[in-house]
């Protein structure tokens, strides 16, 4: 069983004006551009859980929670500070609630030094979705943009290598989430991609592990109707570096806390800036039967 919460923000501003103001650019004189300046911070804690049935073969559960604070704000172009009544696009307040889970199987083999595994699953669409927001905003009304589900049913695929290289270790992983299909409001939530190198050194016989990571984080654009929304997500890659320390508080239970910093923006359609994210987790290690976990166990902490 893995518990851990991640800890991310980022900013969007970009330029708000008719006809997406609404149905005040109808009047005389119309309104005038002005700009959006929104702060987010997510947290996300997912509790996964992996049942050995198998010596290879595992079925695993992700059951995230999210929380997400927004923090808006209104201006001229100019610089001057509009009040955040000025319209119903963004609105300061924090939401909490379930993300889509996972259900997934994953086989794992190891040789001499080498281990490996792959998982292959879906996502379910039980987090909450909301109605178009730009079809809402043009008649002036009330919306949500921050979507905690994908309202369909998304294929989870991803694999794990590790090398043991001395008195190092060298891993790489990738997970992978596809979206085809649009929900029933039209909304189609972006396929993304993660992909971490890591090197390990075990200090302390194996119960403290400092490493250094580079990881690739690509993301799709988010879509309504076919289109691309001006305030959703656009095509993005981003190129992050930091590291961690992995502590073996017990036999059974493991705590890590990582940092990671975004060093290279490698796609230039998206109006989202992070500077980074921090995540602490714990894996407790029980068993409910006399049956072996999977070889593959070492790569939970890798997906």
């Amino acid at each position: 069983m893995d518990l851990r919460t991640s800890l991310a923000y980022s900013r969007v501003r970009h330029v708000e004006e008719c006809p997406d103001i609404g149905p005040a650019c109808l009047k005389l004189p119309a309104p005038e551009p002005y700009r959006h300046d929104v702060s987010t911070l997510v947290s996300e804690v997912p509790l996964e859980v992996s049942y050995g049935v198998l010596r290879w073969l595992a079925a695993e559960v992700r059951l995230p929670l999210r929380m997400v604070g927004v923090w808006p704000r209104y201006t001229t172009l100019g610089g001057a500070e509009l009040p955040l009544a000025t319209d119903g696009h963004h609105r300061r307040e924090t939401l909490v609630g379930p993300a889509d889970p996972w259900i997934s199987l994953r086989i794992a083999g190891r040789a001499g030094a080498w281990l490996a595994s792959t998982k292959f699953g879906v996502s379910l669409p039980l987090g909450r979705t909301e109605p178009d927001p730009f079809a809402l905003g043009l008649l002036g009304l009330p919306h949500q943009h921050i979507q905690f589900g994908s309202g369909t049913v998304m294929p989870v695929l991803g694999g794990f290598v590790q090398r043991a290289a001395g008195p190092v270790e060298l891993a790489a992983s990738a997970v992978a989430l596809v979206n085809f299909s649009n929900n029933r409001h039209g909304y189609r939530a972006p396929s993304r991609a993660f992909g971490s190198l890591r090197v390990t050194v075990p200090l302390l016989a194996n119960s403290v592990r400092p490493y250094a990571a580079l990881d690739m984080s690509l993301e799709a654009s988010e879509r309504w109707h076919g289109e691309i929304g001006h305030e959703g997500s656009s095509d993005r890659a981003d190129l992050l570096a930091g590291g961690g320390v992995g502590w073996q508080v017990f036999p059974a239970l493991a705590v890590d806390l990582g940092v990671r910093a975004r060093v290279a923006k490698l796609s230039a359609g998206s109006a989202l800036d992070y500077p980074g994210y921090a995540q602490l987790g714990g894996t407790w290690t029980f068993d409910t039967s006399s049956s072996t976990s999977p070889e593959g166990d070492a790569g939970n902490s890798n997906w």
